[in-house]
């Protein structure tokens, strides 16, 4: 619409127009400056500030951001939920370390597995893949991993070191993709990322997971983050656990490696085990062994296991040195 038509065009019809290009786009921000080029109100700021207050005064769309002159559509549309029909079974999962006994997954859900680099990720979701596929005894046909991080032979290298007889791995599909995962999710499938990169603005790790939670309907998506030594929760900070409804944290000292339940929103028993640690260790790089059974550790007790891994550590290194 050209310049001379917006002053033809009575503000009512410009605003209507206004409204139903909002309704049209995506979810998302907008800012002033794009709503005027894409209506031809470039040059006339004017009536398109005109325009936005009066769909701010409608309820179409609200100022957002920090920035002033952004906007986003109000969504005042929201699904009633059909608790009277609704399923209420555990979704059909295997955890490793015998997680599924004491934590519960629900379709819809989201798991956080933040791990320390070096601390077993990749080793913990390869394993869960594997014992989760049907031919392997699990209850899925298919499973997908979101890949970031290794390449095709890498992931080859994987996958053979935990089991070299390809047709075990019928219905695994890897895909590799570093952002955006919500956009390629299946709502309905078992999702596997690995894992959501953030190298800055943290605050951010929230916002990604909102948006994967938001795409899945009757699927779940287990999402691997990093997170800084010494801390339970990702990159992220507690912000990372506002979606999920399990969440762990993998850590390692020495060689040997502990799994936290920092989250646990569905526990099986009557206690929910929140809290709760198990060390194991990762046997070749590819499967989880434990070393312990789970139980609740104060951090002086943590700090007095971490103190006898290191002196065992050291025992094994001396022996070897004069070749005991």
């Amino acid at each position: 619409m050209p310049h001379e038509d917006a002053k033809r065009l009575g503000l009512m019809e410009l605003t209507e127009r206004a409204r139903r290009w909002v309704t049209d786009q995506p979810p998302g921000e907008f800012s002033a400056f794009i709503f005027g080029k894409e209506l031809h109100l470039g040059e006339n700021p004017e009536i398109r500030d005109t325009v936005l207050r009066d769909l701010v005064i409608m309820g179409s769309i609200e100022p957002c951001g920090k920035k002033r002159g952004q906007y986003r559509a109000v969504q005042n549309e929201c699904r009633e939920m059909d608790w009277h029909n609704a399923e209420t079974e555990y979704y059909p999962i295997w955890l490793p370390l015998e997680l599924h006994t004491l934590a519960g997954v629900q379709r819809k859900n989201v798991v956080i597995v933040a791990g320390e680099t070096n601390a077993g990720k990749t080793a913990f979701v390869m394993e869960l893949i594997y014992r989760n596929l049907q031919v392997n005894g699990g209850a899925h046909s298919e499973i997908r991993l979101y890949n970031s991080e290794m390449g095709d032979g890498e992931l080859r290298q994987r996958v053979m070191n935990l089991d070299n007889n390809v047709q075990s791995w019928d219905g695994f599909r890897p895909f590799e993709r570093t952002s955006n995962f919500h956009q390629v999710i299946d709502p309905d499938g078992f999702n596997v990322i690995d894992y959501l990169e953030v190298s800055n603005e943290f605050y951010l790790v929230a916002n990604w997971i909102q948006k994967i939670h938001a795409k899945l309907n009757k699927g779940i998506a287990i999402i691997c983050i990093q997170k800084p030594k010494g801390k339970d929760t990702a990159r992220g900070g507690e912000f990372s656990l506002e979606k999920s409804r399990l969440a762990i944290s993998l850590f390692q000292n020495h060689g040997v490696h502990s799994c936290k339940i920092v989250k646990c929103k569905l526990p099986m028993g009557i206690t929910n085990p929140q809290g709760m640690e198990r060390d194991f260790y990762v046997e070749r790089g590819r499967k989880i062994v434990s070393r312990s059974d789970w139980r609740y550790l104060t951090q002086k007790e943590r700090d007095q296991l971490w103190t006898l891994y290191e002196t065992d550590a050291a025992a094994k290194n001396a022996r070897k040195e004069l070749g005991l």
